[in-house]
This record gives structure tokens, sequence and C-alpha cells, in this order.
């Protein structure tokens, strides 16, 4: 929201420095092995895993999932149909 061309150096560190210190808060958990990590997002925490994002369940602390609750969020997301959407229909008159 800032003019580039007045910014000036010290200002231009802050904002980088807070960008910095946003995307390091962003990874809660990072399983390696298994290329799982567990992140903050703008809607929430949620489960990154091969291109895919899946939602954590209401009631699981991010900060305590294990690998083993992860993988069976992925298994249990797979599993689920797609949600049906509602078709809209014009009102008659």
């Amino acid at each position: 929201g800032e003019d580039p061309l007045s910014v000036t150096l010290e200002r231009a560190i802050e904002i980088i420095e807070a960008k910095r210190r946003e995307d390091k808060n962003k990874e809660i958990k990072k399983f390696e092995a298994e290329d799982i990590q567990v992140l903050n997002g703008r809607y929430g925490a949620y489960i990154a895993h091969a291109g895919t994002n899946y939602k954590i369940p209401k009631g699981n602390d991010p900060a305590a999932l294990t690998l083993a609750d992860c993988q069976k969020i992925i298994a249990e997301a797979k599993t689920k149909p797609a949600s049906a959407t509602k078709k809209r229909t014009a009102k008659k008159k």
C-alpha cells in the first residue's frame, strides 16, 4: 500500500523482515520423509501433500498432529465423495 518510489531504506528493510517472519510462521510442522506439511493458511491450518491441500477436522490441534494423524486425514479425504453442488433454478412467475 506504499509508493515504491518513496520508501526509505529503513522502511524497506522493515517490510522485508516482516515478510520473512510471516513466511517462517506459516509452517507448523514438516514430515520430510512423506513430503507432508502442516501449514497456517488464510482460512486456518491445513495439510499440504503432493500438491493437494487437505482440511484439518475441527477439534484437532495442528501443532499436535503426528505423521500417522496426517496420513489418516489424507486417506479419509480421498475416500469421501465430492460434495454435490446445488443447481440454481430460475423463479417462475
